[in-house]
């Protein structure tokens, strides 16, 4: 029990370490409940895969070196390092050997198949700061086994020390269990309740009354979002806007109006889409209606939000049916059976 506590312990603390120099650096937006929920949710997959190479690869490597000379500090951490950075480096020489040429930053990584001093540098780099990771989880590993005292230290008899040590396992492993309950439950329990989450209720799809194109230009945002704002203080709606932010760039924003009673109101801006060049960035705000429940007059709700955004901006809105055919709002609005 020891040993496998002292595995999950060195998982944890691995996934603590990457959520906070790789992902929370990387979030830009401000932090609602969103953010929260797919935090917390890739704390779960990474500890999955943290937990995946402290068995396969971490504790054989142990039993290894144990069975051959002394396991000390120097040993697991060394052991934890090569866990942490050797599966990386196998991955990314696959991937650079099955391309023809590939760059970074405009600067080329893989010419002809081969690749360059830029290439093995990048590697050696990425391949050192995985391994970061993994000689942290090899560091807590030794830690936790000295703790129950599996390593280290001279075995005597004295029954103080034996209660000392059964003492420190038991610890070992209530916070290994402790925390590992900790990682793989937040996630469902940290999760978007609200009426905004079209999925709260345990749905994998829904499929929207409305859908609409409004052709408007990056500076209407604002306006766009006032008038949803407006409207659900008139109509006792509940609003939030959301907006993913990457490089300082927003790459999504996304206006949202609900109630209770099902109905759904989204409006979403993807300038990504521009930058990539897709033939759907032409399209503008894509408008979406849904109804969560039936008989929740989603349709008389949406006319007064709908006659408002076209004596705002007339003639820049564009409905469509499943079909992908325009249509006119009279028809948008008896939506879709």
């Amino acid at each position: 029990m020891p040993l496998l506590a002292a595995a999950l312990l060195s998982a944890v603390v691995a996934t603590f370490l990457f959520i906070i120099l790789l992902a929370l650096p990387q979030i830009e937006e401000p932090w609602n409940i969103i953010v929260v929920s797919e935090t917390v949710a890739l704390m779960r997959i990474t500890f999955v895969a943290a937990l995946a190479h402290a068995l396969v690869l971490g504790l054989p490597l142990f039993l290894l070196l144990r069975s051959i000379s002394h396991a000390g500090i120097v040993s697991c951490a060394v052991a934890g390092f090569l866990v942490g950075a050797v599966p990386f480096a196998v991955l990314v020489l696959i991937s650079m050997f099955g391309v023809q040429n590939a760059s970074t930053g405009g600067e080329a990584t893989v010419v002809n198949g081969v690749p360059t001093l830029a290439g093995w540098i990048e590697l050696a780099h990425g391949a050192g700061f995985t391994g970061l990771f993994g000689l942290a989880g090899g560091l807590t590993f030794w830690l936790a086994m000295r703790v129950s005292g599996q390593i280290g230290g001279e075995p005597t008899g004295t029954e103080a020390q034996s209660i000392k040590l059964r003492a420190g396992s038991w610890s070992i492993v209530s916070t290994a269990v402790l925390l590992t309950c900790t990682v793989v439950l937040l996630p469902t329990v940290v999760r978007d309740n609200s009426c905004h989450n079209l999925f709260r209720d345990g749905r994998t799809s829904v499929g929207p009354q409305i859908d609409a194109d409004i052709n408007l230009a990056a500076e209407d945002w604002p306006m766009l979002r006032q008038i949803f704002i407006d409207f659900g203080v008139a109509r006792s709606l509940s609003f939030r806007s959301d907006e993913h932010v990457q490089g300082g760039t927003v790459m999504w924003q996304r206006l949202s109006l609900c109630n209770e009673a099902g109905v759904n109101i989204d409006a979403t801006d993807q300038p990504w889409l521009t930058q990539t060049n897709s033939f759907l960035a032409h399209r503008g705000i894509n408008f979406t209606v849904y109804e969560l429940r039936a008989g929740s007059g989603w349709n008389e709700l949406t006319r007064p939000l709908l006659d408002k955004i076209d004596v705002t901006w007339p003639n820049r809105t564009t409905f469509r049916g499943p079909d992908g055919k325009v249509l006119s709002m009279q028809d948008a609005l008896t939506g879709r059976h």
